[in-house]
């Protein structure tokens, strides 16, 4: 019985492997939808086969068969499916459970304070515009009318002395389509504007439908910083008839947009680079070519999805915000966030990372397509930067 469910819990990790990585891609929402159904289907009907001719046999897993001469399609299947669990189990432990052992905060992290707001309390009549919205805001302990407003100073490095203290809000994945209504997204803009950021970004997932087009300009356009307000677009625009509709709308109100190009700043008298990169799903990559000069500049990467890691060390860049995997939404204690749609898993699912030479700060982001978080509430973080040692 333990070896059955052993089995079983490796075809779910299997399964999940599947999804994450299925979500990552920048495929159809039909075709995915299609593929992750298909899949589930044959696990199911693979699983109720297994269990079915299992049911009369005294042992579910009978070793012996490895030795018969002349297998039956009842034999084979009792034998490879449990044994896919198992090696998928064995390859799941060292690449998913075990890091798990050592998580904590990164050395990078000098100072991290939270302050929790209940906007179930604050805003009434509460912020919901939707059925949906409503059921997912009685699910107990649900915490999506939570926000959490998070002040994290860190080292990065490449910072001019003159740029010490220099202050980032970090918006992502608002999802403005209507579960959540106006005045939540309302709300959020004055919590931002009440940090007083040197700069605020936008890292993608702003705004799916076109009904909320009429919201932008009092909320995010109220959005202003010392030093500019910046922005990426997400795989969810892209459900927009026009995403090019969204650009122009926020380009009008005053946000600057940085998909595919790098743009030069000068704060405190020093020079900073802002580069965006929305692959997989727009494109094209910035030109990083034109960022080699004898006078480096401090550089920073606005990307949706944090899969862009490996490119934007590979291009030295120094800071790399981004969203996209909402922190998981769900965490379990000790296991952390399971389902994030990413090509690396749940690695990347939210948080600091330090992977030289790039420092990756993950929002768990603001809303979700799927309006469900448990132990993983709302983030809006200010990123206060200092010099590497």
């Amino acid at each position: 019985m333990l070896l059955l469910v052993a089995s079983l819990v490796g075809h779910g990790a299997l399964l999940v492997w599947c999804y994450n990585r299925l979500h990552a891609l920048d495929w159809s929402r039909s075709r995915v939808k299609l593929i992750e159904r298909t899949i589930l289907l044959v696990s199911l009907l693979l699983a109720l086969v297994h269990l079915a001719l299992a049911a009369d046999r005294e042992l579910w897993l009978d070793l012996g068969l490895l030795a018969h001469p002349t297998w039956g399609l009842d034999d084979i299947l009792l034998t490879i499916y449990p044994l896919t669990g198992l090696v998928a189990l064995l390859v799941a432990i060292p690449q998913w459970l075990l890091p798990k052992l050592n998580v904590g905060p990164p050395a990078i992290l000098v100072a991290h304070t939270q302050r929790r707001l209940d906007l179930r309390q604050e805003l009434q009549p509460l912020p919901l515009g939707t059925s949906r919205g409503r059921f997912a805001a009685a699910i107990p302990f649900t915490e999506i009318l939570q926000l959490q407003i998070e002040r994290k100073t860190i080292r990065v490095p490449h910072l001019p002395a003159e740029l010490a203290g220099l202050t980032i809000a970090h918006l992502s994945d608002l999802h403005l389509i209507g579960d959540l209504t106006e005045t939540f997204f309302s709300r959020i803009v004055d919590e931002t504007l009440a940090l007083d950021a040197d700069l605020i970004v936008i890292t993608g997932d702003i705004l799916e439908q076109e009904r909320c087009f009429d919201w932008l300009p009092g909320t995010l356009g109220r959005l202003r910083a010392r030093e500019g307000v910046y922005y990426v677009l997400g795989n969810h625009d892209k459900r927009l008839a026009d995403p090019g509709d969204l650009r122009r709308r926020l380009d009008a109100l005053g946000l600057t947009p940085v998909a595919g190009q790098t743009l030069h700043r000068t704060i405190r008298g020093c020079s900073i680079s802002i580069s965006g990169n929305e692959l997989p799903w727009f494109g094209p990559a910035p030109d990083c070519s034109k960022l080699a000069s004898s006078e480096r500049p401090f550089r920073l990467l606005l990307t949706h999805t944090p899969d862009l890691y490996p490119w934007a060390r590979e291009h030295q860049f120094d800071l790399m915000l981004a969203g996209h995997n909402h922190g998981g939404q769900i965490r379990f204690p000790y296991f952390g966030a399971l389902v994030t749609p990413s090509l690396f898993g749940s690695r990347y699912a939210g948080g600091l990372y330090d992977e030289k030479p790039t420092v990756l700060h993950v929002s768990r982001g603001i809303s979700g397509q799927h309006p469900l978080r448990w132990n993983c509430p709302p983030e809006l973080p200010l990123l206060t930067l200092l010099p590497r040692e």
